[in-house]
């Protein structure tokens, strides 16, 4: 799949805890393929970490059960 090249992304962080953004990067032995940029205010480091690991937990749980849905 093919994306345009995004040179400038706008937050409005007024009322954002935490923002994540994930973008392409350079895939190979020195990159791990997705660049990540984060921040935000009000929570710290752990309780952030402590949330994306909850939100990765429903993603996956959401992945498997496409995976076993029937297709008919």
């Amino acid at each position: 799949m093919s994306t345009p090249e995004t040179n400038i992304v706008a937050i409005d962080g007024r009322d954002a805890l935490f923002f994540l953004i994930v973008r392409p990067g350079t895939p190979g032995p020195s990159g791990s393929g997705v660049v990540l940029e984060h921040g935000g205010s009000g929570l710290t480091k752990a309780r952030a970490a402590y949330i994306l690991r909850q939100v990765a937990d429903r993603l996956e749980d959401a992945a498997v059960a496409e995976v076993l849905e029937p297709t008919d």
